[in-house]
């Protein structure tokens, strides 16, 4: 997304990887109707000047490694212990001048 607003929402099954990107804009990618891959979900981010929210089902064990520059990374995550038999989801790449927030639906 590139100076716009816009949401998505990821219906696939056996999804193993994804990439999402937003530019001096804002944009929302829910994952509660996807099914990760048996080897778990691979998500790389790219944000620059805008904000970027990712939506997970609650049980979803989500890990973030996401790099900063003048930017921040917000994650929801529950305190309650997670489901290891729930799918892993490993969130990486950079943010700079903009927001990555992660919640849990």
């Amino acid at each position: 997304v590139s100076s716009s607003s816009a949401a998505s929402d990821v219906y696939q099954r056996q999804v193993g990887s994804a990439l999402v990107g937003v530019s001096i804009g804002h944009m929302s990618v829910y994952f509660d109707g996807a099914k990760p891959s048996p080897g778990g979900l691979q998500i790389a981010v790219e944000g620059g000047l805008g904000a970027l929210e990712l939506y997970f089902p609650r049980p979803w064990n989500v890990r973030e490694n996401v790099s900063t520059s003048l930017g921040a990374v917000e994650n929801d995550l529950r305190s309650s212990a997670q489901n290891p038999d729930a799918p892993l989801v490993l969130v990486t790449g950079n943010i700079s001048l903009g927001g990555l927030e992660l919640h849990y639906v």
